[in-house]
């Protein structure tokens, strides 16, 4: 008898127990959980810059067997950074047909340059090597890149400009140059966030 009292007793001592620490822990996580929200007030926008290539270009005729210059000191693109983008910008500029300019032109060169609005040449920007004042976009390269740091203010908007350039093109006629030929470039601007 004096057994199962003690038996008894273990098993109230250990129920007690167990209701005691469920009481405790219950009681701290009552008191631990609680949750709050908040809206930041951010808004989603569609550019972080915006990019305008020049209207009105018409730089003559192409002519079989002959080397000419392109126009210098000529802007194609201006950008134009968000006012409310804090960041740094990439300007990005490619060749959108190089096939098929490669079927006339022996070689087509542009000298290009990314300037502030005062016409000042950002100096070693993107891919160039520093203290270079151009890149050069051919059909061998066919893309070329211009880094923006940002400044509050400063130099808006910015021109990808052509400094030089040259071409050549194939045999006298163009009747015998390859099918699907074109001898008007096709430039396209992008411009990204620096990463």
């Amino acid at each position: 008898m004096e057994k199962e009292k003690k038996g008894r007793k273990r098993f109230y001592t250990l129920l007690g127990a167990l209701a005691l620490a469920l009481m405790l822990t219950g009681g701290l996580f009552a008191y631990t959980y609680t949750t709050a929200n908040i809206a930041l007030g951010m808004t989603a926008q569609s550019d972080i810059a915006s990019v305008t290539p020049r209207s009105g270009l018409n730089w003559g005729n192409v002519f079989g067997h002959s080397k000419g210059d392109l126009p210098n000191n000529e802007w194609l693109f201006s950008i134009t950074p968000e006012n409310d983008y804090t960041g740094d910008l990439t300007v990005k500029v490619s060749i959108m047909n190089p096939g098929a300019l490669a079927l006339a032109y022996q070689y087509f060169n542009m000298q290009l340059a990314l300037t502030d609005a005062g016409g000042n040449i950002i100096i070693g920007s993107g891919l160039a090597p520093a203290g270079h004042k151009y890149q050069v976009l051919s059909l061998e390269n066919g893309v070329v890149g211009f880094d923006v740091a940002y400044s509050a203010g400063a130099g808006s908007p910015f021109y990808v400009k052509l400094v030089d350039g040259g071409y050549a093109t194939f045999s006298r006629s163009p009747l015998d140059w390859a099918s699907g030929y074109s001898v008007n470039p096709q430039l396209f601007c992008e411009v990204v966030a620096r990463k």
